[in-house]
């Protein structure tokens, strides 16, 4: 896939299509991870819950594509949707949230459950953030399915902040027979 976040250089380019596209790359990004995870993984309930994470990411990933059609078929009337992101936002589009698939299976056998979860965490907590500083970016009538996007980033950090705890403290998981 070809790179789609932008340089310095490139940056009077920028548009909804760019931005919505490189969204696109990190919900697949999150999705080889958690596949990864789930397939790494000594834990049922882990990879129970990985594989959850990587449907929901995949929902991300198909609406953020949408958008980019849309932006992309509507090229012309992108005025509304023209902007000038700030340099933090930039440096976010252009980062790497999550390491690869593959480097997440070559370590899965030196990692630990505890390990993988605390990367997702961080993880989802930079996508939350990340659309949020997006949000204002986006059009007006977009920005619902943002704040959605939002919301459950924020819940996935809380779900595997829980799953978290109960790893640390071992306590049981419902796959534990809770």
């Amino acid at each position: 896939m070809a790179r789609l976040w932008l340089t310095q250089e490139e940056r009077p380019n920028m548009n909804a299509s760019t931005v919505m596209r490189r969204l696109v790359e990190i919900e697949e990004e999150g999705m080889a991870f958690y596949q990864g995870l789930a397939e790494g993984t000594r834990s049922a309930w882990t990879r129970k819950f990985a594989l959850w994470l990587r449907n929901a990411e995949k929902g991300h990933r198909d609406y953020f594509a949408r958008l980019a059609e849309h932006a992309e078929t509507h090229a012309e009337d992108e005025d509304p949707w023209a902007y000038s992101l700030p340099d933090e936002i930039l440096a976010l589009l252009s980062a790497r949230i999550l390491p690869s698939k593959d480097q997440i299976l070559r370590e899965a056998p030196y990692t630990s459950d505890l390990e993988a979860i605390q990367l997702a965490i961080q993880a989802e907590e930079r996508a939350a953030l990340l659309v949020t500083r997006l949000r204002d970016f986006v059009a007006h009538d977009q920005r619902g399915y943002m704040e959605r996007v939002i919301r459950e980033e924020w819940d996935h950090k809380a779900k595997l902040d829980e799953l978290l705890e109960r790893l640390t403290t071992g306590e049981s998981t419902p796959e534990d027979g809770e």
